[in-house]
């Protein structure tokens, strides 16, 4: 300060609480965050440890909140204010506001020594009586001749060089306390004093309280933390709880409504990852329900993909046509009006450019470019109108031709069938009035100019010719019903070779295009429609490969084509009729419209698995196994097939645990314990090819097989480390031997890309090996085979049936077992632990360096073991039918046994990260099981039509192979368990709204699962 500031100290009164100390006038635009500081200081400076401020300071930054009356506020405060304090610069000096804020100090009558200057800038200088105003640039005009001697001021003008506002530097400390001292009514120096002593009184107050809050804290942050810790747990309890409850009912939904189904499994694992939520996931990733669509119209009548595959029309019982996004099942456009009654019949010319139509009193052609009608009056001439047609008993059905050229119409006539060219719209004689016998269903048969009809009542299946008419006599279909009311229906195969019909005697039967005679007997008993429908919907997939009928009760069953078996169970969901369905182009989706108002679309992936095997085996297959890059599948087995002659003489069905060996001259049936063998014929087999094929798993293609010979029975193949050899392991005949009966147990190895063989071991007669397993070190294998004894001389002996195998020096390597039939065995990851199944239930298990243990359980042949990847647990399953977990530690059983399977269970493979087991047995059947929940999550797959021998994940866990005794080699697409979530949200084009979320996970703040 500029010389001791003068004037009388007053002291500060606390009894008024509303008076401000001091009121600090400045130019914003000069000392914004100086006069900030100042405030700070002057409330900080002398501050005792109980107090909030030492001074209580107006600033108009900090003070003055919104008002409408600016000047009232800031005068108020003046007038409440026991000090000024004027920031002096040249910018204040020309301030309006510094000016008109020290007029009111001086016109109120304000005391000159409560007026303290800081000067922050410009130039402050004292004349004769008055400030030298030539001089002084800092201060307002105002103040000329107002001080009656000249005042003292702190000089902050350094402040701008060194802008540190805080009372931890000294300079700007020095210059708070001396305008602090007034104030206080203090000398600057017991300012001071006053500051460091409260500064260390404070300091050891604050030690102490903050001794005395840590103690508090910890015993509050314990107290809270425990808090903490039950709700924490009461939440999570009862988020699993909530998990629980979603993956419940999303199974419950199942393919009633699949979206849903999809989003409540996803909801549930996102509110809480449960075990039973991500089987939740798993069941609904397997579903064959993609979508249900609601026209809204009332019954479906009829649908229709385009040719691209990107729209699905429908025509429902409003009179109405809706067009669908097939990708997005989202609706396009509005509905298409037009029609005087329900459609009943929907067809896309082949250029995907024009839609034919046909109702109860009109066909119709639209363009589906402007789904508008290309003739607003119909193709139909309007006196053969009836009004009276009713939508189902006389309605139109229409047919394109392949190329396009022509559409046919048949219906409750006269005339019943009628015929036009498209390009014109003219008909076409002679089938423009052609008598057919009521409503007849039809077809275009074998080539562009055949039309294939069925009459009304299915007994007359009529084959006409575009340019001559009837094209030979008609042949009886469908023997006629009193009681059934059902109408007629024909599908012809994509080849047009085949043709499927459906009369009155609700039975399906195929027929041969050419030669117009019937193929097979018919299927009875699955293509009943409900009375309302009448007319059954049916159609073949566009491969061929599968024929699907819709059934009474809204179910829809599938065949595959090629053996007319039937495939798995039937497709559920629609609560009333199937009265039309349809493939898309590609055999990805199959639509189906029922009396129930809804469309539903169902995923055919897992169906075309069923109806169209690899094929290229000609016997039964044992063995699969992926190479380890995933992309080549070796499956082996017999190459042979023995005829059903054969099979009945020697009763050698190979149904269970026997090898049937056949060659030129007999059969040899194996089987643990003894074998027999008998002379055949040349008839004895049905068909034969390679033991051991080789396919390309991403293009499902043969790329190659092993030579191994027709007289060889393989039972297990393993790829070495790298996927560069093929160890084979089965039964072979002796080359060199002329006995009929010498057949012998065989290693061999085989080079993958030349197909060549590298390396063969024979083992004892008779002593087939049954199962393989690859040592880590790559060069030693495993082997399970059955037990034979033989006399050496005057001693019994008796054959290892448990061995290690070296394949480079072709020598045994070590023996595990003697004197039981081993028909698995598995090697753990880290190569310290062999199991193998044993013929009496039991299942032998090897520690490297410990004693051997035998682990009973199974009431049955173990004819399957596997270790998990992580080697932690291991399963086995046998002939009882059951699946059992083991853990490897203990060598204990792991909860009760997994149960589903109606036969033996030949063959378990875990999926790469071990989340999930397949299983295939003798029942047929393919299963896939959740392993943490302990439930089976698919539908009994029962592609396989003969006991399912092997199955095999591929590396990435996207694939499963399974083989049988069908001679099939299946590859099923399982990739929507590899991430479940992923695949879930792929399928549904919606998320759960907030409103969906408050009904199913009241409680929980809404988190919309697949955004």
């Amino acid at each position: 300060m500029n010389g001791h500031m003068s004037g009388e100290s007053a002291s500060v009164d606390h009894t008024r609480t509303s008076e401000y100390d001091a009121f600090i006038s400045y130019s914003h635009g000069a000392n914004n965050h100086l006069a900030s500081g100042i405030e700070q200081g002057l409330r900080l400076l002398t501050k005792r440890w109980n107090q909030r401020r030492a001074l209580r300071v107006f600033l108009d930054q900090s003070n003055l909140g919104a008002s409408s009356d600016v000047w009232g506020t800031l005068t108020e405060a003046l007038d409440r204010a026991r000090f000024l304090i004027l920031l002096a610069s040249p910018q204040a000096a020309l301030s309006q506001g510094v000016d008109r804020e020290i007029k009111h100090w001086i016109d109120t009558g304000r005391a000159h020594d409560r007026f303290l200057i800081v000067l922050t800038s410009g130039t402050i200088a004292w004349g004769d009586g008055d400030f030298d105003w030539q001089r002084t640039d800092a201060l307002p005009k105002r103040l000329a001749g107002w001080f009656p001697a000249e005042p003292k001021w702190v000089d902050l003008s350094s402040a701008h060089e060194d802008p540190q506002f805080s009372l931890r530097h000294s300079v700007f400390r020095k210059a708070i306390a001396e305008l602090a001292s007034p104030i206080h009514g203090k000398p600057v120096d017991d300012i001071e004093g006053e500051d460091i002593r409260q500064h260390r009184r404070t300091t050891s107050i604050r030690r102490f309280a903050v001794v005395f809050l840590a103690l508090s804290l910890a015993v509050v942050t314990g107290l809270l933390g425990y808090t903490a810790v039950l709700r924490s747990d009461a939440e999570k309890q009862r988020d699993a709880a909530l998990s629980r409850e979603l993956a419940a009912r999303s199974e419950a939904t199942g393919d009633g409504d699949p979206d849903l189904a999809r989003l409540l499994a996803v909801a549930a694992y996102d509110i809480s990852p449960t075990a039973e939520a991500r089987a939740a996931q798993f069941t609904a990733a397997v579903r064959p329900g993609a979508a249900v669509l609601s026209p809204g119209g009332g019954p479906v009548g009829a649908l229709a993909f385009s040719p691209d595959g990107r729209t699905l029309v429908v025509g429902s019982a409003d009179k109405t046509m809706s067009v669908w996004d097939s990708a997005t099942h989202a609706r396009i456009g509005a509905p298409v009006t037009g029609h005087r009654t329900p459609l009943a019949s929907i067809a896309f010319s082949p250029d995907g450019a024009t839609l034919a139509t046909g109702d109860g009193g009109d066909v119709r052609l639209w363009r589906m470019a402007d789904r508008r009608p290309v003739d607003p009056a119909g193709l139909i001439d309007s006196k053969l109108t009836k009004d009276n047609r009713s939508p189902d008993s006389n309605a139109y059905r229409v047919a394109f031709s392949p190329d396009g050229r022509w559409l046919v119409a048949t219906a409750w006539g006269p005339p019943e069938m009628q015929m036009w060219d498209v390009a014109t719209r003219a008909p076409i004689d002679p089938l423009a009035r052609m008598y057919v016998s009521g409503r007849p269903a039809v077809a275009f048969g074998p080539d562009d100019d055949h039309v294939i009809t069925l009459s009304q009542e299915g007994d007359n299946l009529a084959f006409w010719h575009t340019g001559s008419g009837p094209d030979g006599p008609f042949v009886a279909a469908h023997g006629d019903s009193f009681i059934s009311n059902t109408g007629p229906a024909i599908a012809i195969a994509p080849n047009r070779q085949t043709i499927a019909t459906v009369g009155r005697d609700n039975a399906l039967r195929f027929w041969d295009a050419s030669t117009k005679q019937p193929l097979g007997e018919p299927i009875v008993g699955y293509v009943s429609p409900d009375s309302a429908t009448r007319i059954p919907a049916v159609a073949y997939s566009p491969d061929g490969a599968l024929f699907v009928a819709g059934g009474h009760g809204g179910m829809v069953h599938l065949w595959d084509t090629a053996g007319r078996r039937y495939v798995g169970e039937p497709l559920r969901g629609h609560t009333g009729a199937v009265t039309t369905l349809a493939f898309s182009p590609n055999g990805e989706l199959l639509a189906t419209g029922s009396a129930d108002g809804t469309v539903r679309l169902w995923s055919m992936s897992h169906h075309r698995v069923h109806a169209a095997p690899l094929a290229g085996h000609g016997g039964r297959v044992h063995a699969a196994a992926f190479s380890p890059d995933g992309r080549t599948l070796a499956t082996a087995g017999d190459s042979r097939r023995e005829s059903s002659a054969a099979s009945e003489v020697y009763l050698c069905s190979d149904g269970g645990r026997e090898v049937c060996f056949l060659d030129d001259d007999g059969v040899t049936a194996i089987a643990p314990g003894g074998s027999a063998w008998g002379p055949t014929n040349e008839r004895a087999w049905s068909a034969e090819g390679p033991a051991v094929l080789l396919w390309d798993v991403v293009r499902r293609e043969r790329t190659g097989d092993l030579a191994v010979g027709w007289s060889t029975a393989v039972r297990s193949v393993v790829f070495n480390a790298d996927g560069s050899t093929l160890a084979v392991g089965g039964l072979e005949e002796k080359p060199d031997s002329n006995s009929q009966q010498d057949v012998r147990g065989i290693l061999s190895l085989w080079r993958v890309d030349t197909r060549a063989l590298q390396t063969t071991t024979l083992l004892d007669m008779h002593q087939t090996v049954r199962s393989l397993a690859r040592h880590q070190d790559g060069r030693t294998f495993a082997v399970a085979t059955d037990y034979r004894a033989g006399a050496g001389g005057s001693v019994m002996q008796v054959e290892p049936t448990v061995l290690l195998w070296d394949s480079k020096d072709r020598v045994p390597a070590g023996e595990r077992l003697r004197g039981h039939t081993a028909y698995s065995t598995a090697l753990s990851p880290d190569g310290q632990l062999q199991l193998a199944g044993l013929q009496d239930g039991r299942v032998q298990i090897w520690r490297h360096g410990h004693d051997t243990k035998q682990l009973p359980g199974h009431g049955g042949p173990v004819g399957a073991v596997a270790f998990a990847p992580d080697g932690k647990t291991w399963a086995s399953a046998s002939d009882d039918g059951t699946i059992r977990l083991w853990d490897t530690s203990t060598g204990t059983q792991i909860g009760e046994p997994l149960i589903g399977h109606t036969g033996p269970v030949y063959t378990v493979a875990f999926s790469p990260n071990g989340e999930l087991l397949a299983t295939g047995g003798g029942d047929d059947s393919v299963r896939l099981w959740h392993l943490p929940t302990r439930r089976q999550i698919s539908p009994a797959h029962l592609a396989h039509h003969g006991a399912v021998r092997a199955v095999a994940f591929s590396p990435d866990g996207r694939s499963l192979a399974t083989v049988g005794d069908d001679s099939g080699v299946r590859l099923w697409d399982v990739s929507p368990t590899t991430d479940p979530r992923h695949a879930l949200c792929a399928m549904t084009n919606r998320t759960l709204s907030p409103e969906e979320w408050a009904r199913y996970a009241p409680g929980v703040s809404y988190r919309a699962p697949c955004r």
